[in-house]
């Protein structure tokens, strides 16, 4: 089954033409925008000696092997998101096995190095541990950490739903 086919059956069609939306307007037409985000964001942790993780879903990377080895070369970390971007609390844990493993693949033949997994929506299950386990994870990284240091009404009403919804479904997301 092709992404296309995948997101649909999994998100429904509205909330596909909702993130292809959201998708094209983040990141545009081709990867310039992306690719000046990645930096700015790798710059600006260099002045302070550190470095970010990126956890990436398998097909972006399928998609864009150059840029991704390009940000790994500048000293970001990039780490699996999975092999698309599916919640993990849905799959079997055999399902989970196959999804990482394809992942892994993808990883292998494009030479990124990994270490830690995150899954999809921060969604997690004991059978996800025993998979990270079993393919040779150092870590992984589905804790949500929430500081309140955020202002909402500076921000409008459509950004501070979003934002709320967030912290909805990440304290609903608790294992």
């Amino acid at each position: 089954m092709n992404l296309v086919s995948f997101s649909i059956k999994t998100k429904g069609i509205h909330n596909f033409v909702r993130r292809l939306w959201t998708a094209f307007t983040r990141f545009g037409i081709s990867h310039a925008r992306t690719q000046r985000a990645l930096h700015a964001v790798v710059d600006a942790l260099r002045d302070y000696n550190g470095a970010p993780t990126f956890f990436i879903p398998a097909v972006v990377l399928a998609r864009h092997p150059k840029l991704i080895a390009e940000i790994a070369h500048c000293g970001a970390e990039i780490g699996i998101h999975g092999y698309v971007h599916n919640d993990y609390r849905c799959l079997s844990e055999s399902e989970q096995y196959e999804q990482t493993q394809q992942a892994i693949s993808v990883f292998q033949r494009t030479l990124i190095p990994y270490e830690g997994f995150r899954n999809p929506y921060l969604g997690w299950t004991e059978e996800s541990l025993h998979v990270f386990t079993s393919l040779g994870f150092t870590y992984d990284s589905n804790d949500a950490v929430f500081h309140d240091i955020v202002d909402l009404e500076r921000y409008p009403i459509l950004l501070r739903n979003s934002y709320e919804k967030s912290l909805t479904h990440l304290s609903g997301n608790s294992v």
